[in-house]
């Protein structure tokens, strides 16, 4: 089996190996211009620097990512760019609760604690019996 995949394989380079070549020298004029605008000046680095300092962390789900998303798209706009829109994304994200642990006897006092997500729950049985989970 592995002989024959890596046979396939040889094929598939031999044929593909011009044609990359091909593209790649087809696409060499606009790479280069591409290129040659991005090292004239510091438009693109002073607008990521704006980015973050403007909007700091942007982790998935977060309020900070939603305004920097309308931000870049707005400015993109305001730059003139045609058929700016953002486009729908499910992300999953944790959103941590309050958390708290309580020691009822022999006397009632508060305990400092830290709260895992959930899916640590599933995997380290450890922690399961050391919890009430």
């Amino acid at each position: 089996m592995l002989r024959i995949l890596m046979t396939g394989f040889a094929a598939l380079c031999t044929v593909a190996g011009p044609l990359i070549g091909q593209v790649a020298e087809d696409y060499r004029a606009t790479a280069d211009r591409i290129m040659q605008a991005a090292q004239a000046d510091s438009f693109a680095y002073q607008r990521l620097a704006q980015l973050t300092d403007t909007f700091g962390h942007r982790l998935s789900g977060s309020r900070n990512l939603e305004e920097a998303i309308d931000w870049i798209l707005a400015q993109m706009a305001a730059d003139g760019l045609e058929n700016v829109r953002g486009e729908p994304v499910m992300v999953p994200h944790w959103v941590r609760g309050k958390e708290s642990l309580e020691l009822l006897s022999p006397r009632q006092r508060p305990l400092p604690m830290l709260a895992w997500a959930a899916r640590w729950r599933r995997h380290y049985g450890a922690l399961r019996r050391l919890s009430w989970w």
